[in-house]
């Protein structure tokens, strides 16, 4: 089940500047960093501004919009009219028309959750265990604190916990980078990332899992 998403909006520099006046933002030129605002227990969790002049490509404006789809009864249905209704809330009709549909959105990062039947949870604990894999990925209590690689060296991370003798609970972390490996269809990459559209297709969390439990020996 998809639980988190993270988009990458490319924006116009008034659509961006409007976006900041409305949510307090500093909306000044070149700024980096942390600019963010946050919404706690709201599909919209997190929104962040940032711009960059760059040489080669001139002066870009960003938003970083981080969607927490546990607060949707039915994430992957219709997803994209409640999405544009937060817009809409957030920034106005006025903005939220020149936003970026789903298909063409950049998203850097995503997490499925899901609960899995096995034959023994202490047997692919241990495998995990003598693999090297740290308690932060074996253990719920810990996830939190495993510092996921990110950039070139970002990867799909498996992370483990275990319900009972025979449930086991499992989190991958997808960053877009990785990601772009394993869609490899060019027509999805978007910059770093891949086409939210793209993402949210529940073949792609099938594809994406059945890698990830191939590659841990999960079955």
């Amino acid at each position: 089940m998809l639980t988190k998403l993270s988009f990458l909006l490319y924006l116009s520099r008034e659509t961006y500047k409007s976006i900041c006046q409305t949510l307090n933002l500093d909306d000044s030129d070149q700024k980096t960093g942390i600019n963010q605002a946050l919404f706690p227990n709201q599909l919209i969790s997190r929104i962040n501004a940032y711009n960059i002049l760059y040489q080669q490509f001139g002066h870009i404006w960003f938003l970083d919009v981080d969607i927490d789809f546990t607060k949707l009864e039915q994430p992957q249905q219709n997803f994209e009219e409640e999405l544009f209704r937060e817009y809409e809330k957030l920034f106005g009709a006025h903005i939220a028309k020149n936003l970026p549909t789903l298909e063409n959105t950049s998203c850097g990062y995503a997490e499925f959750t899901n609960t899995i039947s096995v034959p023994s949870t202490n047997t692919i604990i241990q495998n995990f265990t003598n693999a090297g894999h740290p308690i932060e990925k074996i253990d719920e209590r810990y996830w939190q604190n495993y510092k996921k690689p990110t950039g070139t060296n970002a990867t799909l991370d498996l992370f483990i916990s275990k319900i009972d003798d025979n449930q086991l609970k499992t989190l991958a972390t997808c960053h877009g980078t990785a990601m772009k490996k394993r869609i490899k269809d060019k027509a999805f990459h978007i910059a770093t990332g891949v086409s939210a559209a793209k993402v949210l297709d529940e073949q792609t969390e099938q594809d994406i899992m059945a890698w990830l439990y191939k590659k841990h020996n999960i079955k």
